[in-house]
């Protein structure tokens, strides 16, 4: 069955693509060793679905930062895990070339 042209004619005229991945990651800076930590839960079952419980095992600095990156049109947001924007130039630095590694 098809649609009537009075409701096709108003659909976006641009097509919106997925980006290939994840939605959203997992992330864990060390300041230990200056390392980011990236995971993520895509095709993982619902019993194996990581936290940030999970991530802080890889680092037991007093210190460490962690957080969430979510997919948006041409980037990244980039938060901690209250989900408040990172100021700190060096950690985004770090978190984007992990990212980047990840990707590729």
């Amino acid at each position: 069955m098809s649609l009537p042209l009075e409701f096709t004619s108003l659909y976006p005229k641009v097509s919106v693509e997925q980006e290939s991945g994840p939605i959203y990651y997992l992330w864990l800076y060390c300041p230990n060793d200056g390392i980011v930590h990236i995971e993520h839960n895509e095709g993982r079952h619902s019993a194996e679905h990581l936290d940030h419980s999970h991530m802080a095992e890889k680092s037991t600095h007093p210190e460490k930062v962690h957080g969430f990156v979510y997919r948006i049109k041409g980037g990244w947001r980039i938060t901690d895990w209250e989900h408040k924007p990172i100021t700190d130039p060096y950690i985004l630095k770090q978190v984007k070339r992990s990212l980047n590694s990840q990707e590729n």
